[in-house]
C-alpha cells in the first residue's frame, strides 16, 4: 500500500501544476504570435532590398538609354537586317509582327522581354515588344568615281556582297 505523500508525487508527476501548465500555454501563444511578426518584419527587409535594387537598375537603365546615343529602335522598320536580307523575306515572313522578323543577334533587349516573350500566345503582346538595337552610326557624304570600275570586286554574287575597297 502507498504512502499519501507517495501518491501525491505519482499524481503531481501524471499532471503537471497549474503554474507549470500555464507557463507552458503562455510560451506558446507568444511564440505563434512573435513568428509572424519575425516573419512579416524579414520580409519587408527583404521586400526594400529588392525594391533599391530594382530602382537602381531602373535608374542605370534610364541613364544608359538618354546619356548615350547608342540606342535605335524603329516602330515599323527592321533595323536588324540589311534592305537586300528583308527583300528576300517570303510573304509570310513580311506578315509576321517586328520582333519575330529581326535578326537575334542585334535583338539587344531581348533577354529583358522574355517574360512577356513568353506570354506570346495571341499576339495581344506584339505590340509591346519592340526590338532595340545597340550600335553606331555616322552620316557622311562619300563621293564615288563609278567611271573607273576597275576599283570595285567583280567576283561577288549579289550586290550585298559588292565591297569597295
Amino acid at each position: 500500500m502507498q504512502s499519501a505523500a507517495a501518491a501525491t508525487a505519482d499524481h503531481q508527476s501524471s499532471h503537471p501544476s497549474s503554474g507549470v501548465q500555464k507557463t507552458w500555454n503562455q510560451i506558446k501563444w507568444t511564440a505563434s504570435h512573435v513568428k509572424p511578426r519575425v516573419v512579416a518584419r524579414i520580409n519587408h527587409n527583404q521586400n526594400e532590398a529588392k525594391d533599391k535594387t530594382e530602382k537602381r537598375l531602373l535608374d542605370e537603365l534610364y541613364k544608359m538609354f538618354t546619356e548615350t546615343e547608342s540606342f535605335y529602335y524603329s516602330l515599323s522598320g527592321d533595323l536588324t537586317n540589311s534592305v537586300q536580307r528583308q527583300q528576300r523575306l517570303s510573304d509570310s515572313d513580311k506578315a509576321l509582327p517586328l520582333w519575330k522578323r529581326v535578326d537575334d543577334r542585334f535583338f539587344w533587349n531581348k533577354v529583358m522581354l522574355k517574360p512577356i516573350i513568353e506570354c506570346e500566345s495571341t499576339g495581344a503582346v506584339d505590340p509591346w515588344i519592340l526590338p532595340i538595337i545597340q550600335g553606331y552610326v555616322k552620316i557622311e557624304t562619300c563621293f564615288l568615281d563609278l567611271c573607273d570600275a576597275s576599283n570595285i570586286t567583280t567576283d561577288c554574287k549579289s550586290l550585298e556582297d559588292v565591297r569597295i575597297p
